[in-house]
């Protein structure tokens, strides 16, 4: 690897002295070995980050005044990013910022479904999302990844057919999945509406991987 440089932000600005130095689970979980579950980038924090993080730690660590905090241009830089990446431009009065997925994840399972209701997930799963289910006492009604011809794909004819089997309140849907790296089409998406319509499921959405797909696909938001 090239020697370190902190703003270069290719995957060889930083030495393998400094990522065996990081205190991070991905490279300090077990000497020698590479915990490859651990999604972490090996690569510099930009500096516009690093700036303001000590830039609010050295000015003041007092109580916030939040009406100042959150004058926040967030929900319009997202909805920039997004027209400009996916052509889908959000509205910005029905955005809300939280802290983390599972944070949006779980309140959105507790307003939009009860204990005991049927969850519909692509398996296999990011593990925080069972375990978030688990501990609210969802039902998990999976819809199990097939290998076929090299790639992995999910028979939704086959949930359909489940679902009028097996009630569900909600599908939980990774997009693009998380981990197998899926990116659901169009075409497969229209599908999913069209299961979700029919069976009166609310949809929930994690979409954090959105630019992360492969070569020669596109996520549609």
């Amino acid at each position: 690897m090239a020697g370190d440089d902190d703003h270069i932000f290719g995957l060889d600005a930083l030495s393998l002295d400094r990522l065996r130095a990081r205190p991070g689970a991905k490279w300090s979980s077990i000497e020698g070995r590479l915990a490859a579950w651990v999604a972490d980038m090996d690569f510099p924090i930009a500096p516009a980050i690093t700036d303001r993080l000590v830039e609010l730690v050295t000015t003041d660590v007092g109580y916030p005044n939040w009406s100042r905090v959150y004058r926040s241009s967030l929900p319009e830089l997202f909805a920039a990013r997004s027209e400009q990446r996916f052509g889908w431009t959000p509205d910005v009065e029905r955005l809300h910022e939280v802290a983390d997925v599972m944070q949006g994840v779980q309140v959105a399972l507790h307003h939009l479904s009860r204990p005991g209701d049927g969850v519909v997930l692509h398996m296999p799963a990011y593990h925080p999302f069972l375990a978030a289910m688990e501990e609210m006492g969802r039902r998990l009604v999976p819809v199990p990844a097939a290998l076929v011809h090299g790639a992995w794909t999910f028979d939704h004819d086959e949930l359909d057919a489940r679902l009028h089997r097996e009630a569900a309140r909600v599908l939980l849907l990774c997009h693009p999945h998380n981990p197998t790296g899926h990116v659901f089409t169009a075409v497969e998406l229209e599908q999913l509406a069209d299961i979700a319509a029919r069976h009166g499921l609310v949809v929930i959405s994690d979409e954090i991987h959105a630019e992360l797909v492969h070569p020669g696909h596109r996520h549609v938001p």
